[in-house]
């Protein structure tokens, strides 16, 4: 798919391919046809192309503007998701250190491994538009691994309730986060957005005008490009440079480390 291919290329790159594709058909090429084969468009095609280009121009630029504000909101929404989920499991193994007893200590060796299977297996695995099945089944023993734990004090009960509801937080926001790396823009909007280029590529041939094909249509053509630029970089929630990482995730590794003896070789 051509949207994977140019996720592989920097930002950067994108834009000056959008930026030199777009000069190259819509300034370059119909000045060469013109020049090449001595063609004279006539003033009343002239007039009407032009005021065809100013239509499509702004139909396109509002359809970018509309779909950039689309693919910000997910990236943002997405991002906000992992710090969060990070968030949950930094309280849950501090909830849990708070209960001071051997099963909790036993579910926070599991919390570890989980936070490490997100990383390692599930981060991957999204990118297929998968979920990890080694994280789902280790959630679920950890599920039983919560009824194991024996409280013996009114304390230890109030931190069994607060750990079972961090849990459930926790658990949510992986759901969460695994169906938001799902969404990216509809392919119609992608169409659509071809379709405008084109046509306001095509009107632009029929300006007689060197000059205003020259200034006026490049402007037009870089603004464009740059905005395309833009929203291919954010609809790759996990592919080119403007990626989402686990690094919310990977910063509180250490910490889980550090809080639980047992787990310190």
């Amino acid at each position: 798919m051509f949207l994977n291919w140019l996720h592989t290329l920097s930002d950067l790159e994108i834009g000056f391919l959008f930026g030199g594709g777009g000069l190259l058909f819509a300034v370059v090429l119909p000045l060469v046809i013109r020049i090449r084969y001595k063609l004279n468009v006539p003033d009343e095609l002239s007039t009407g192309a032009l005021d065809a280009y100013k239509i499509l121009c702004g139909l396109t630029i509002a359809l970018c503007v509309f779909s950039l504000v689309r693919v910000q909101s997910s990236h943002l929404n997405t991002e906000d998701l992992v710090a969060r989920e990070a968030q949950a499991i930094s309280k849950l193994n501090r909830d849990l250190k708070s209960m001071a007893t051997n099963e909790a200590e036993a579910f926070r060796d599991d919390l570890n491994t989980y936070a490490n299977l997100i990383v390692q297996d599930e981060w991957p695995a999204m990118a297929k538009r998968e979920r990890s099945d080694k994280v789902s089944e280790l959630s679920s023993e950890m599920t039983q691994g919560l009824r194991a734990i024996k409280v013996n004090t009114y304390s230890q009960q109030v931190a069994r309730a607060e750990i079972l509801a961090t849990f459930k937080q926790m658990v949510d926001l992986r759901d969460a986060r695994l169906a938001d790396f799902k969404k990216s823009l509809p392919g119609y909007l992608w169409v659509a957005l071809s379709c405008l280029i084109g046509m306001l590529i095509i009107s632009g041939w029929f300006e007689k005008r060197t000059f205003f094909t020259v200034a006026f249509t490049s402007g037009t053509i870089l603004g464009i490009a740059v905005l395309l630029t833009l929203l291919v970089a954010l609809d790759g929630v996990l592919a080119g440079e403007n990626k989402i990482t686990p690094q919310p995730i990977i910063d509180i590794l250490p910490q889980l480390i550090a809080d639980n003896p047992s787990l310190i070789k």
